[in-house]
């Protein structure tokens, strides 16, 4: 047997079977008897003067009525709050539901709508209301008799009943919860609205806002902009904009709120850059009734707000545009309500306690500031308090929760390792900042405060609760700092054992940050820097103690102790990277070397350290005079003596890793080094000279090839450039990715020889097809630059990629984007052979036959190509006039072709851009470029058909807009 296939609509219809004896259950059984079944036996057809809807129901008038009405809903309010269900849910019946959707369509209509004027009323054909979508019914009861007259009276009692349901607050209120969300509240507070323009009664306009304020932000955003596109008065839609406009500020979550809505983020909507530009134009137009400062006050508290969201990355990538746009236009404003307020708490200027949610929400605004794509903007940032106090807070921030937390930091974004401690997390944003702002000179800054763990007037300390940091003031805890130190006192070397344990600790986070960088300049740079440091540092306390024991508690002394320790790290990991560079490692060798022999004053030493040798014929003879120079202390040389083993080992490594035509160019500094080391009563330092006397005994005259030593050299660094950024596109971390993809772009601007233009333009399509708003919409901003530097190679394989559709549907809308993008800079420019690829490409998507049967066949992508159709027009119009014709072609088939009701068609969307593609011609050249075969009456006829044909509300409103530009447009000729 075959089963027989019943409707939803008739299985409501249908009564139910059993029913228990509740009350829920006996109201809906008496409001069924009474009510709804004597008003269905009414019909139009049947009216006469003596009868209407209000006399079958018993009522005398339309007041009666209605009062009638709101007493089953009091009843069912009543009964329902008195129900305990589970879950949360609402206690009613799939049958039952019909009943309540009849009730409030009654009270919408014959108590709000009949007592409000017509034109402040939303049409009944974009009413969302079951029971007057329900085909198979007399929709009779829901049209008011003509026997009545608007009446304010009763309109002020059903808004008053209205509003103190939605207003009165109680828990578990399921009835409440659900209505919020449909047509009883947006139609009470259109009748609000109504009776405060016609009567002007500032009480109801307070009432308002008490309304709105019980929505959700979200919900609001999409009701004004509902009554927008449905309320045909003008009054009315001004009173709405207005509130639509402030909604934002006047909101805690406002900004968020608005990002979702416009950039579609509820209904995973694909995030675009036109949707980005969107939220800027709208957030950058102050509301009239908001002054500057008052505006900007609570603009940006809720930007700093958002920006601690790391959970949201579209809403982040979205605020930290919309910074980037106002830095450009004013940067003095992005100083004074955004940097100001971040430096305030990363400094502690106020030297105040601050909670750990407080400090951990800043660190997530620094993570998030991170992701923005300006290097001007995060350099600004940066420099705006303290450049160096800055990243030494960051340092000290990280270095203490290394040493004192146990945390890992879960997170499913990019931009942390899933599951890694936490300081990895700060360890990581300051790699971050030092790239993006090329900040590299800190690093020696952070090597001289390697193990500093506090601030002078404030300190961190661990939550116990939350496991998380926070900052306490020292003077709250004066007493437990003396006893510690006391107790410290009894025994030194408790303070030995802390310290050592501290400066370990902090050599290898150091290292990890060097490994981070990964970047052998910096590497090198950092090696010298501390090896100079040291012999300095040494020679200084050596000078100052006279030999005497060395006290740790004294700063140059741990300085002196911690300098050395990090140099013998230093030389484990980076021995290779730093005898790369022979010419300033032998300089330094050798200079050492001679202080290690002769001593020297600390004014020529560090003097020397910096002076370029000479390696002339002239510098042979030449000998190092040292009868001016102080004599160093004995504990001087037994410190300097420590650094000789790692000076041989680096001079090993450099005679076997580099050629000898290399060598030989030094072999006046190699020859002075080999007479050091011969008097020195040292096996390894005999060995490294027998090996420098073989190198000086080949012969000299070794063929060099002479070629261009700046264009290698320019080569080497486009090659590094070129290697840093393949490791930054690897990153973990997001901002890094996108510094990689800057620099490949900047090594292809340069027009380098390390890296092809159509290699960039893979690596960029690779970033495209990443999932993280911040990556791809850098990608798309990169493509459209490489569009218009290189044309041939870019665009024809955006094209290319865009029309055999050869990646998902999701990475070709974004390939969408870049000619969007790269249209849009072009502006009055975009015509030629580029434009016609394009517009020819965007043709043969839309087509629908050919589209059908490609593999992956998706209308989205049609609409994409009629969005980039549509840009074209509105850029340049004339440009583009010969396919003017074919794209009328299309937006034509298309509305009288494509109008399937399948919801899986998902032609409505083909409609839509149909319509914005017609009022984009329309926009940038009126109707004088219209074609013969598509006059403007023929045009105006075809909107005429579609707004009464289509079933679409939104291509509805579009049609007659355009219905109402052209036939002005024909009234001016």
């Amino acid at each position: 047997m075959t089963e027989k296939k019943v409707s939803v609509a008739n299985l409501l219809a249908k009564q139910p079977q059993v029913v228990n004896n509740t009350p829920l259950d006996n109201f809906f059984k008496t409001f069924d008897n009474e009510f709804i079944s004597t008003i269905n036996n009414y019909s139009l057809t049947n009216n006469i003067k003596s009868t209407s809807l209000y006399s079958c129901a018993k009522c005398s008038d339309n007041n009666e009525f209605v009062k009638k009405l709101l007493s089953y809903f009091n009843e069912l309010y009543k009964i329902i709050k008195e129900t305990k269900t589970k879950n949360d849910l609402l206690p009613v019946s799939l049958n039952d539901l019909k009943y309540i959707d009849d009730l409030i369509s009654l009270i919408v209509t014959h108590g709000i709508d009949a007592n409000i004027d017509k034109p402040h009323q939303i049409p009944l054909i974009d009413k969302n209301m079951s029971s007057l979508k329900n085909g198979n019914e007399s929709l009779d009861r829901f049209i008011v008799p003509n026997c009545h007259s608007k009446n304010n009276t009763t309109l002020i009692y059903v808004l008053k009943k209205l509003f103190e349901f939605f207003t009165t607050d109680t828990e578990d209120d399921y009835l409440k919860s659900s209505l919020l969300k449909g047509p009883l509240y947006t139609n009470t507070l259109v009748g609000m609205v109504s009776l405060f323009l016609t009567s002007n009664d500032s009480q109801m306009n307070i009432r308002i806002d008490i309304l709105e304020s019980v929505q959700d932000t979200y919900a609001l955003f999409e009701i004004y902009n509902f009554l927008l596109r449905t309320i045909p008065n003008k009054l009315m839609k001004d009173f709405i904009l207005e509130k639509l406009s402030t909604l934002p500020l006047r909101r805690s979550n406002g900004i968020i709120s608005l990002v979702e809505f416009v950039v579609g983020i509820r209904e995973d909507e694909q995030i675009n850059i036109e949707k980005l530009t969107r939220v800027n134009q709208i957030l950058m137009s102050k509301p009239r009734n908001f002054s500057n400062i008052k505006y900007l006050s609570e603009l940006f508290k809720q930007i700093i707000h958002g920006l601690s969201l790391l959970d949201r990355p579209v809403l982040i990538s979205c605020l930290n545009n919309l910074l980037v746009e106002f830095y450009n236009r004013n940067s003095k404003i992005v100083e004074d309500f955004l940097f100001k307020p971040i430096n305030n708490l990363h400094f502690n200027i106020s030297e105040k306690s601050i909670s750990s949610i407080e400090l951990n929400n800043h660190i997530n605004v620094l993570l998030s500031l991170s992701k923005n794509s300006s290097t001007e903007f995060i350099t600004s940032f940066i420099n705006s308090y303290n450049k160096a106090q800055f990243f030494l807070n960051l340092w000290i921030y990280c270095s203490y929760l290394n040493k004192n937390q146990n945390l890992l930091f879960t997170s499913t974004s990019n931009n942390s390792v899933k599951g890694s401690d936490y300081f990895e997390v700060i360890l990581s944003l300051i790699q971050s900042f030092l790239l993006i702002s090329n900040s590299y000179e800190i690093i020696e800054n952070i090597s001289l405060n390697l193990v500093k763990l506090e601030h002078s007037t404030w300190k961190y300390s661990i939550d116990l609760e939350s496991k998380m940091a926070k900052i306490i003031i020292k003077d709250n805890v004066k007493v437990m700092e003396e006893l510690k130190l006391a107790k410290q006192n009894e025994d030194n070397s408790i303070i030995m054992t802390e310290f050592l344990n501290d400066i370990d600790l902090s050599i290898e986070l150091f290292i990890r940050l060097l490994k981070l960088v990964d970047n052998e300049e910096i590497s090198k740079q950092i090696f010298f820097t501390v090896i100079r440091r040291w012999v300095k540092n040494t020679t200084e306390q050596s000078n100052e103690h006279n030999g005497m024991n060395m006290n740790l508690t004294d700063n140059n002394s741990a300085i002196v102790l911690m300098d050395l320790k990090l140099l013998e790290r230093l030389n484990m990991e980076y021995k290779d990277t730093v005898a790369n560079n022979v010419t300033d490692m032998l300089q330094l060798i050798e200079k050492l070397l001679s202080i290690n022999d002769h001593g020297s004053s600390i004014e020529n030493k560090t003097q020397n350290l910096d002076v370029e040798d000479s390696d002339d014929e002239n510098s042979d003879d030449e000998n190092p005079k040292n009868e001016d120079l102080e004599r160093i202390s004995p504990e001087s040389n037994k410190n300097l003596n420590a650094s000789v083993p790692i000076l041989l080992e680096l001079l090993s490594t450099i005679l076997i890793t580099s050629s000898n035509s290399e060598l030989f160019i030094h072999k006046n500094k190699l020859q002075r080094i080999k007479d050091k080391l011969i008097q020195m009563n040292y096996s390894a330092a005999k060995e490294q000279a027998d090996k420098i006397t073989a190198l000086l005994d080949q012969d000299g005259n070794t063929d060099v090839v002479n070629i261009s030593l700046t264009k290698i050299s320019q080569e080497k660094k486009d090659q590094e450039i070129l290697n840093q950024a393949m490791i930054n596109l690897n990153d973990v971390l997001i901002p890094i990715k996108a510094h990689g993809l800057l620099k490949l772009r900047e090594l292809v601007e340069r027009q380098s020889m390390v890296v092809s233009i159509l290699r960039v333009i893979q690596l960029h399509v690779q970033a495209l097809r990443n999932q993280d708003p911040y990556v791809y919409l850098n990608a798309i901003k990169g493509l459209s630059s490489l569009c218009g530097l290189y044309p041939d190679a870019t665009i024809s394989k955006m094209v290319e990629i865009y029309e055999k559709q050869i990646l998902p549907v999701d990475d070709i809308l974004k390939i969408g984007e870049v000619l969007v993008s790269y249209i849009r800079k072009e502006n009055e420019l975009f015509t030629g052979k580029y434009a016609d690829l394009i517009i020819s490409s965007c043709l043969r998507k839309v087509r629908r036959r050919e589209a059908r049967n490609e593999k992956h066949y998706d209308n989205r992508i049609r609409m994409s190509a009629m969005s980039i159709m549509g840009v074209a027009l509105q850029m340049n119009a004339l440009g583009v006039q010969n396919h003017i014709s074919h794209m009328l072609d299309c937006a034509f088939g298309i509305l009288q072709l494509e109008t399937s009701k399948e919801p899986r068609s998902n032609s409505f969307m083909m409609r839509r851009s149909a319509i914005h593609l017609i009022h984009d011609l329309i926009y940038s050249t009126g109707i004088s470029l219209f074609p013969p075969q598509y006059p403007v009456a023929k045009t105006i006829t075809l909107l005429e058909y579609t707004t009464s044909t289509d079933t679409d509300a939104l291509v509805i409103e579009q049609a007659k807009q355009l219905l109402s530009i052209l036939q002005e447009h024909v009234l001016t000729i």
